[in-house]
Parts: structure tokens; sequence; C-alpha cells
């Protein structure tokens, strides 16, 4: 009878931890992301709260996972008067477009997150893993993915396009969101909208951040707790990036103010550089995916602590020229290196804090 009670005692004790939420997991996280409004103001060299950050809800390669879009939605339900939006960069589906999108639409509240298309998106069947014949066309991807969902986010859009771009006046920021899915003709009008797109943000003064899948193939590590060195570039991007990257290149000549690119698709850490325009600045994520990120990156994930989650608050300060990364969920890698934040100048790669 003592063993049965004890048994039982362990169960209730065992699923009232498993049933914590990520706001339960993350002590602190609230004074932490306001504390991350203050800085050094660059021009006049003084500190003050600047009290007027982009504050970006990020993660990427969810992989159909249900469970953590459900934890998501429910943080934001906790902590979103402080995020400007929420964004997954990609790799919405578990392996294969034919594996279906319906897990977004079962969870209430997900209809309002942003996301970009990756890889495994466009990708028709997993059979042969042929990447470029075995692929959605536009109108496959804007039926499955967009059609449903672009409505909600306020965006600026054209019907059937499958790329975006949402202003926050406020904040002087403009979200550019790149299908990295089209080729050919397709992927020449989106070039033609990205440069109209830019140059919208350069006459309105907008500082600039691009969503995209991918992240560089001929990338350049930045040292910092955020980057995996166990890993590089093998799983970078394609060349026709380089036709974005030279897009970016001209904006920023013009006076242009562009923040970073922002993906995922490796599964692992990456603050990085395309050697070939060291004035870029790339981040990828994670993996949200909890069965993904462990096949893939050095992270462990356990249901029922910190490390069930792995998302980010970006926090974006232009007064101060800085990106600072509040980690959301797992916080530490097999090597014990702490991922708790960071604060890198987006313009020199200086990295100023990293805890």
């Amino acid at each position: 009878m003592k063993l049965l009670l004890v048994l039982f005692l362990f169960l209730s004790i065992s699923s009232l931890c498993f049933a914590q939420s990520m706001a339960e997991l993350n002590p602190g996280f609230e004074d932490r992301l306001i504390d991350s409004f203050r800085g050094r103001n660059v021009k006049d060299n003084e500190y003050k709260d600047t009290s007027n950050p982009f504050v970006l809800f990020h993660f990427s390669d969810i992989h159909g996972d249900k469970v953590e879009l459900q934890r998501y939605v429910e943080f934001l339900g906790v902590y979103g008067k402080y995020f400007d939006d929420a964004i997954c960069t990609g790799d919405l589906v578990p392996g294969a477009a034919d594996q279906g999108f319906d897990f977004w639409g079962e969870v209430k509240g997900a209809e309002k997150i942003l996301f970009v298309t990756g890889n495994h998106d466009f990708l028709r069947t997993m059979e042969g893993w042929e990447w470029w014949t075995n692929r959605l066309n536009k109108k496959e991807i804007w039926d499955q993915y967009f059609a449903k969902y672009i409505k909600n986010w306020n965006v600026t859009y054209k019907e059937g396009n499958t790329y975006y771009y949402k202003d926050y006046p406020r904040k002087k920021m403009r979200l550019i969101g790149l299908d990295c899915a089209l080729q050919n003709e397709e992927n020449e009008e989106q070039y033609n909208w990205f440069k109209d797109a830019l140059t919208g943000a350069l006459e309105n003064d907008y500082a600039v951040i691009v969503a995209y899948h991918y992240n560089p193939r001929n990338a350049v590590q930045i040292k910092c707790n955020f980057t995996d060195f166990d890993h590089y570039d093998s799983l970078g991007s394609y060349d026709d990036m380089r036709l974005y990257n030279k897009i970016v290149e001209v904006f920023k000549a013009g006076g242009g103010k562009f923040i970073c690119w922002l993906g995922g698709h490796t599964h692992w850490e990456q603050f990085a550089y395309n050697k070939d325009f060291p004035g870029q600045l790339y981040y990828s994520i994670d993996a949200t995916n909890r069965e993904q990120c462990m096949m893939y990156s050095n992270i462990t994930r356990r249901d029922g602590h910190r490390s069930q989650d792995l998302a980010n608050a970006m926090v974006v300060d232009t007064s101060t020229e800085t990106i600072k990364l509040i980690r959301i969920g797992a916080n530490e890698n097999s090597y014990l290196v702490q991922r708790n934040g960071i604060v890198i100048n987006y313009k020199t790669f200086e990295v100023m804090s990293q805890f």
C-alpha cells in the first residue's frame, strides 16, 4: 500500500512538472527583457531607456511539432505585449509537403504567427529527395501555406505571391519575408520585388530585417556563444542567394539600414557572414522541433524542463546599433556552453556581451 502511495505521489509530481508552461520554465525572462531596452545611445553617448526597440519572437524548423507551437502561442499569450511580432523562418512540415500542414490550423492563435518557407516545405515527397525536381511550384506553395494565413498578418503582399513585407512605423522597421522555394522566372520576379521593397524602406528611413530560411554557403563564423563551431556551412545557401546579397549591397550603399538575415535550416546556432559580402550579418537559430534538434545539434531536449522549448526574443535597437538575443528555453549545449543571451553590434559584428 505504501509503495502504491509513493508511486502515486511520484506520478502526480511528474505530471505537474511536465505540465509546466514556458513562462514557468523561464523565470526572470520579463525582467531581463525589460532591462534589454536600456542602452547607450550612439549619437549622444549617454545611457538612457531607449524604450522603442523592435522586439521579435523568433523560432525555426518546427517540422510539425504541434506541442511546441501550442506552447509558443501560450507563451505569447503571457508576454505578447512586449513583442511586435512572431515569426517561424521555415521548415514547417515534418519532412515534406505531402505530410500536410494541418497542425498549424489546429492551434488557435497560430494563425497570427508569420512564417516563410523552408526547403522541406517545397519538397513534394520524401521519396528520392530530389530537391530540384520533386518540388511544389509557386501556386502549390501559396495554396498549401499562405492562402489561409497571410490575410491575418497585416502584411503588404500580392495575391498569389509567397513573399511579403510588414512595416512597423513606430519602430521605423521593415520585416521582409522571402520565399526560398522559387526558381527561374518566379525567382526573378521576387528579385525585382525585393529591390522595390528595399527602395521603399530607404525612402521611409526604415531599417530592414530579412527572413530567409537559408544561411550563407561561404560562411565566416563569428566567435560567440550563439555559434556552434563543430558545424560549418555544409548546409548553407544555394548560389542564387548571391543575387539577393547584391541587392542588399546596393541598398546599403545608398544609405539603407540593414540589420541582418534571419533564418534556420542548419539545426544549429550560427552568427556568421558571407565572406563575399562581409557587411551582411546572418543569424540562424537551432531547430525548435525537439526530435530533429537532438538529431543534428548538440543540445539535449527534455520535456518538462527548460530545454523542452527553443526560441528567442530578438531585441533590435537602432539607436545603439545592437541585436540583443534572449534565449527562451534550451540554453546549454553538450559542451556546457551557456546561451542565455548575447548583445552584438549588427554593423561591426562586435560581441558586446554574452552570458
